[in-house]
């Protein structure tokens, strides 16, 4: 029978319907969160300052994620820092990732398709990104990925921004993520 803090994911609603009260089952094997952040460092999504505050917004939902225990994984567009395909084992691993990373002119930004985020990138992908990037309407326009994206998406509103569902949130800094992120208005 449930008891107060139980893991909701394990009530088994057979046998709650069966019997009238809530039912836990004790052999599911619960598989962990993935969430996925991209990082967009294409040279004309973003001003240099704007893309300062998307690399810390980028790492700081990442550390977020490893602190929580979620599994983590991060791409960049940036051809010499493309991120892991694994998950991020440590905060460290994650912050010496987004040390490295750099803005890429055309010539040495990663195509769409080279993200690899065609198979099963995670149940949430964050990506992190100024409101020119082109890769905002690629990834929304994508059926695999548009029901677990979230876009968070610097505006100093210089840059026309197309209107996105309600899974992107528009910001002018990395200070009003944090500040949005605190209230608990950011993240799902």
């Amino acid at each position: 029978e449930y008891a107060v803090g139980d893991d909701a994911r394990l009530v088994h609603w057979a046998s709650t319907a069966k019997t009238g009260s809530l039912m836990v089952g004790d052999h599911f094997e619960l598989r962990r969160t993935t969430r996925c952040v991209v990082l967009e460092t294409f040279d004309r999504s973003s001003t240099d300052a704007q893309f300062e505050d998307a690399v810390e917004i980028a790492a700081s939902i990442v550390c977020e994620s490893i602190d929580q225990g979620v599994n983590v994984v991060v791409r960049t567009r940036d051809r010499a820092t493309p991120g892991r395909l694994g998950a991020i084992a440590n905060r460290q691993e994650a912050l010496e990732l987004f040390t490295r990373v750099r803005r890429t002119t055309g010539a040495d930004t990663l195509l769409p398709a080279q993200l690899r985020l065609a198979g099963d990138p995670g149940d949430q992908v964050f990506l992190v990104a100024g409101a020119s990037s082109p890769l905002i309407v690629q990834l929304a326009g994508n059926a695999l990925l548009s029901q677990r994206l979230f876009v968070i998406r610097l505006n100093d509103g210089s840059a026309r921004a197309r209107r996105l569902s309600k899974r992107c949130v528009d910001v002018n800094s990395a200070e009003e993520f944090a500040a949005r992120w605190r209230r608990g208005l950011v993240l799902p």
